[in-house]
């Protein structure tokens, strides 16, 4: 198949385009252009972060802070813009304001990628913002624009026929509870604008340099950037005529895909003396020390021993531990596990179904399995959930069953999404352990 020509439709194929083309015809937003997925998209962004936004806003005044972490006592109550940016937060304040450090005895802020922070530090200089306010519109900016290209990647899905209202995918997107995270001063929402833009690059076959562009941007942001590369491999082989040429295209592209991470790792070894300086400083934000050899190590992942260690009173990672304590509906660390579990049925079940296309499924099976594998177990699946927000397609394959509900249990559904939404919200920027 040749980079310019789709190979001959299938029957199911004919069926499948006919019925998307069906569905442009009715749809005025599948034929125009991005205007009306700005305005679908920028109202979803607009009344859904409302809600976090008036949630932070009651917490201030009514949550008692959590007191037990020493950076929460710097933390100036009344500044309103502070309250978006805990825990993390703080690191992404020091690195926008005063650059990157690294000393290997003690965490240090290089753990942190560059993209947002710098972004952050980009925008304060040409606005005159101070970094605070600078890091929490650059982190609003790109959640805007990811519900935008979302908006758009929604409306041109290949298997558009199994989802008969694309935009309840920007509800379900908006409102689940675990996307408040994406708008604190946190690097989520720049992480998944890239990958939202490289995901509809490759569904749209825009020109594979500039993919590997865009996937490359992914790896400046987070570390799970490299989850990008594996539907772009698979929209590689889609496009090329015979497997030399998907083989040549791979070695040409891939160093083009891992930009970000390379240019991080040269900077840090000029600037830091230690191009892995990112890793090494790992070690200081271990919960528990990983097993020793690397068989206990696969056998504690493959046993899915992070999984039930959160629930074991005498193990270190138990859950109630963190504040507040033996109080499971507001414990983030109780529900770190049972989210992510379901969140890996619902990718199985998309794929096998084929309610997911094949990147969006390698997408996934790379955003959940790369920190599974390399955080999980030395931290006790905290923070497990808020990498699995990143996984995009789970909000289709949501989106697609609440679709199927009736329209009172889809506002009863929405409702309790938004209460927990803004319940995390309260939680986690009153600098409990709500990771």
């Amino acid at each position: 198949m040749s980079v310019d020509q789709d190979p001959p439709a299938t029957p199911d194929q004919a069926d499948s385009t006919a019925a998307v083309s069906d569905s442009a015809a009715a749809d005025p937003a599948r034929r125009g252009g991005w205007g009306d997925h700005v305005l679908y998209g920028g109202a979803s962004y607009y009344f859904t972060s409302l809600i976090v936004v008036v949630a932070v806003m009651f917490g201030s005044q009514f949550v008692i802070t959590c007191m037990r972490h020493h950076d929460a006592h710097k933390m100036d109550r009344s500044n309103l813009v502070e309250r978006f940016a805990p825990w993390d937060g703080v690191w992404y304040h020091q690195i926008a304001s005063e650059g990157y450090s690294y000393d290997p005895e003690r965490m240090s802020n290089v753990a942190f990628y560059p993209l947002y922070p710098m972004s952050g530090r980009l925008f304060s200089v040409v606005t005159g913002l101070q970094t605070d306010v600078s890091l929490l519109a650059v982190s609003h900016l790109f959640l805007l624009g990811a519900f935008v290209v979302f908006s758009k990647y929604l409306s041109e899905r290949p298997t558009q026929g199994v989802l008969k209202h694309w935009r309840i995918c920007l509800i379900v997107f908006g409102l689940f509870p675990t996307t408040f995270y994406f708008r604190m001063s946190y690097s989520e929402s720049t992480f998944l604008c890239f990958v939202l833009l490289a995901m509809y690059g490759m569904q749209r076959r825009w020109p594979l340099w500039v993919v590997a562009i865009l996937v490359g941007a992914t790896t400046a942001a987070r570390p799970v950037g490299l989850a990008a590369v594996l539907p772009f491999w698979w929209t590689l082989w889609q496009q090329s005529s015979s497997p030399r040429s998907a083989a040549v295209k791979a070695c040409l592209l891939t160093p083009v895909c891992v930009w970000g991470l390379a240019a991080y790792m040269l900077y840090q070894h000029i600037a830091l003396g230690d191009a892995l300086a990112f890793i090494q400083t790992q070690t200081h934000w271990q919960t528990r020390t990983p097993p020793a050899s690397l068989l206990g190590r696969l056998a504690a992942l493959v046993t899915l021993e992070p999984f039930w260690a959160v629930y074991q009173p005498d193990c270190e990672c138990y859950w109630a531990t963190a504040p507040p304590v033996n109080t499971p509906e507001f414990n983030l660390h109780f529900f770190n596990p049972l989210i992510v579990m379901a969140t890996w049925l619902l990718v199985a079940f998309g794929a096998v179904r084929r309610w997911l296309t094949p990147q969006e499924s390698l997408l996934s099976v790379g955003l959940l399995g790369i920190p599974y594998v390399t955080h999980a177990y030395h931290a006790c699946m905290a923070s497990e959930a808020r990498y699995a927000a990143a996984a995009f397609p789970v909000y289709i394959l949501v989106g697609m069953l609440v679709d199927r509900l009736p329209r009172e249990a889809q506002a009863v559904l929405f409702g309790m999404m938004a209460v927990l939404m803004a319940i995390g919200a309260m939680m986690f920027t009153g600098w409990y352990w709500y990771f």
